[in-house]
């Protein structure tokens, strides 16, 4: 893992709360490719492969809470990734 940037547990936790609010307003659109960039990269900082599709919201929030867990698994120090309940959406994605 490359130290440029933000820590990696900072930089996935604003990711997934900018994708959480996206996918409250409109989970089945298409992110913009900025935001799918910055979990493709995200992946590569942490040294994870990147999803290979991501074509709604739902899926991009999804992503982002597996680089959540990583960000913490990776972070050389002892780190707890948040609990994170989020009935409904995630649930609703896993049923497509």
């Amino acid at each position: 893992m490359t130290m440029n940037g933000p820590d990696p547990r900072a930089a996935t936790r604003g990711l997934v709360a900018l994708v959480l609010d996206q996918t409250r307003i409109d989970p089945q659109r298409r992110p913009s490719p900025d935001m799918r960039r910055w979990c493709r990269d995200l992946a590569a900082r942490l040294g994870v492969p990147p999803r290979e599709v991501i074509d709604t919201n739902r899926e991009l929030l999804q992503e982002a809470l597996r680089l959540e867990q990583v960000s913490h698994l990776t972070a050389g120090v002892e780190s707890t990734p948040p609990d994170r309940v989020l009935t409904g959406l995630v649930s609703e994605a896993r049923e497509e």
